[in-house]
């Protein structure tokens, strides 16, 4: 764990500031008195004076109401024996959007107790977390101890270590809120065993020490806590010989525990004396774990204890547990392949980059057969969005990404995994946050028949022309596949090229278990993660929704679709046909358009009924035969409101007298004329959100029609 030194606290006067503001306004209201009356105050009019004292209540409430709403972060220092610290508002009730900071100076040889008299929050959203400071290398740091939310905490009452402090944190959201707290402090300048913490901060090194404990009498239901650090690239062990049936020991990750209160944090070992059995031995996956021994009960009926101290432990330093796997594995038709994160079945470790290749020990058996590997997942737990497994395919010496897993496997649609080729990557990468449980799966051989088998040497089939047709068939008795088409911008379009990719499907499925179709839109981002249920850029076709049918996709960037399957256990044969096109968007098309009596025409927005684009400027003329009027009219209409727009112009161009304005969504019940030959229709959007467009038919009318209308 990197230690971030303390920065120090900002100080509110708000007192003396609202002192200083009434003098002033008291100042110069005396003065603009005295200008008045010289001679007399009780010469003023009675409504003067009854318009000073109102103005001045006003603003002596408005300051209190403000004051309340304000954090009171405060610094108790050195010569601060005793001191009390209350939540904004209190004991009515704290304001929302509050970080209100409260420290309590640590003093050499001194410890400092802390009681909560009084609290009430909403829970798990607003919160009091209370940090222990300490000193390491003439600096000093803090870390959070406890985090109390809700109500019914049970008064705890905190001691500090010997030459240590508190650092108080009062966070508020933007919801609820209740009466906050009320707590006090003091120091104790005669310290002993019964009265403070041992020493919060260690340093593990590669001989074994004590860890101190308080005594079996120690007073403070809220315990002591710890905080052991090593070296990067190591973990520490803590052995824990004894445990008093009134205490629990717990340990955390320490940057696990320093994630966001509102945030669930699991423990990385946790043991309580009444009830789990010692010794045990706890090795870590970070470098630096934080340690809370709490006293959990009364004894009604105490026995004389056979220890004289709440718990008894040793740490060291050693190896780190997250080592990765083996960089490669042979996988065998005759035994399976078993494989863990680093450290399962507790947390794996952050910051990790582990890789290992799958290869068959053979691949083709016959002329009509061949082995493929198939991972079943076990178990899968890891932080969501942040640590990754990545399936990769291998072919020639080059992988390329087919699948990232992230979260657990309870979310996930699939829960095996069919490498095409004779070899397969998979990559673990986490983070420098969270860690969780990890994953752990098996690898087999399974023999298959040559027709069932993915499209191409190696995953996935990639195509890259602007249009195209192929067709993915799948027999009877063939299961387990994960077969990926990928669609890339043709080689033949330019960069600057604003172009979309349709693609029809039209599938029928096996009903197999596991069996889907997804479309994944985001490929250029590697940390892509499909099959996940709630997973919102994804599209997905399923033999629960519908066994067959037709569908059309489409996407402004290269996508990818993955078909996935695992026993085909309705023995059913499957056809999937894809025809693909890359077309030409944000085109405005023909601007010159020529109106016909009798004829209603069509003009639509570019891309219509798809949306249109950013930043279009498109100026249509529409043209009737002389001695006639173009007739418009609006059937449909779905723009960003204000910002993007379609306007009508009687005239050749847009500075013309302007018949009709218009953005949102809107119906339309009349026709618009001109009152000649030509009416220009104008259409412009800017560069944030995009709808669906406008359609307006037009044709030509008689020009002496219009003119009686008129």
């Amino acid at each position: 764990m990197m230690l971030i030194p303390n920065r120090s606290p900002s100080h509110h006067h708000t007192i003396n500031e609202t002192r200083a503001l009434l003098q002033n306004i008291s100042r110069r209201v005396s003065i603009a008195v005295m200008e008045i009356a010289p001679t007399s105050f009780s010469r003023l009019p009675v409504h003067f004076i009854t318009f000073f004292t109102f103005i001045t209540n006003a603003i002596c409430a408005g300051t209190n109401r403000l004051d309340a709403c304000k954090c009171r972060s405060a610094n108790f220092g050195i010569d601060v024996a005793a001191g009390e610290l209350k939540s904004p508002g209190y004991p009515a009730s704290y304001c929302n959007n509050l970080n209100c900071k409260y420290e309590i100076d640590a003093v050499p040889g001194q410890a400092v107790h802390l009681s909560i008299i009084s609290f009430e929050t909403e829970l798990r959203h607003d919160f009091l977390e209370i940090h222990q400071t300490f000193i390491f290398a003439n600096t000093q740091y803090s870390a959070r101890i406890a985090t109390l939310s809700g109500k019914d905490i049970g008064w705890p009452s905190f001691a500090s270590s010997i030459s240590s402090g508190f650092i108080l944190k009062f966070v508020t959201d933007s919801t609820e809120t209740s009466v906050g707290f009320h707590a006090r402090f003091y120091r104790i300048n005669t310290t002993s065993l019964t009265n403070s913490c041992p020493i919060f901060f260690y340093e593990a090194t590669g001989e074994d020490r004590a860890l101190p404990s308080p005594p079996i009498n120690f007073a403070y239901f809220a315990g002591c806590a710890y905080m052991l650090n090593t070296s990067e690239n190591y973990s520490i062990k803590l052995n824990l010989k004894s445990l008093a049936s009134k205490a629990k020991f717990t340990i955390y990750e320490t940057e696990n525990y320093q994630a966001p209160a509102d945030q669930a944090i699991s423990p990385l070992f946790e043991n309580t004396g009444l009830i789990d059995a010692v010794p045990k031995e706890i090795i870590s996956r970070t470098n630096s774990i934080l340690i809370q021994v709490t006293v959990v009960q009364r004894e009604l009926f105490p026995i004389k204890p056979s220890n004289k101290f709440l718990f008894e432990a040793q740490f060291s330093r050693t190896d780190s547990p997250c080592k990765c796997f083996p960089k490669s594995y042979i996988i065998r038709i005759d035994r399976p392949t078993i494989l863990s994160s680093p450290g399962f079945p507790l947390e794996y470790c952050d910051k990790l980059d582990c890789e290992t290749e799958f290869q068959l020990d053979q691949y083709s058996i016959d002329s009509t057969h061949h082995n493929t590997i198939i991972v079943e997942i076990h178990k899968f737990n890891l932080e969501h969005g942040s640590d990754f497994v990545h399936f990769l395919d291998r072919s020639k010496h080059s992988s390329r990404h087919l699948i990232s897993r992230t979260g657990e496997l309870s979310t996930s649609r699939n829960r095996f995994f069919t490498f095409s080729g004779e070899t397969g990557v998979l990559r673990m990468i986490t983070d420098s946050t969270v860690t969780n449980n990890g994953f752990n799966m098996t690898i087999t051989a399974m023999q298959k028949k040559d027709d069932c088998r993915c499209k191409g040497e190696a995953q996935p089939l990639e195509f890259s022309s602007s249009t195209g047709m192929f067709s993915f068939n799948l027999p009877m008795d063939c299961g387990f596949l994960d077969c990926f088409f990928q669609f890339n911008r043709p080689v033949t379009a330019s960069d600057t090229d604003r172009i979309r990719l349709i693609v029809n499907i039209t599938y029928t499925f096996k009903n197999g278990e596991e069996e889907f179709l997804e479309v994944l839109t985001n490929i250029n981002n590697y940390n892509i993660i499909p099959s996940h249920i709630n997973e919102r850029d994804i599209t997905i076709f399923e033999p629960m929704l519908a066994e067959s049918g037709t569908e059309e996709v489409t996407n402004d960037l290269p996508m990818m679709i993955w078909y996935h399957l695992a026993s085909d256990i309705n023995r059913r044969a499957a056809q999937f046909d894809f025809n693909y096109k890359w077309k030409s968007i944000c085109e405005c098309g023909s601007l010159e358009l020529e109106a016909k009596e009798g004829l209603w025409k069509q003009l639509t927005s570019p891309d219509y009924p798809g949306h249109y684009c950013n930043l279009m400027k498109c100026q249509y003329l529409i043209t009737a035969p002389q001695g006639y009027v173009v007739v418009a009219n609006i059937t449909e209409l779905a723009l960003e409101p204000n910002e993007d727009v379609l306007a009508i112009f009687d005239g050749i161009n847009i500075t013309d007298r302007r018949i009709r304005i218009t953005s949102g969504i809107e119906i339309f019940t009349d026709l618009l004329r001109s009152t000649a030959e030509v009416m220009t229709v104008y259409f412009e959007t800017d560069i944030s959100i995009t709808n669906k467009g406008f359609v307006l038919y037009y044709t030509a009318g008689s020009f002496f029609i219009f003119f009686n209308e008129r």
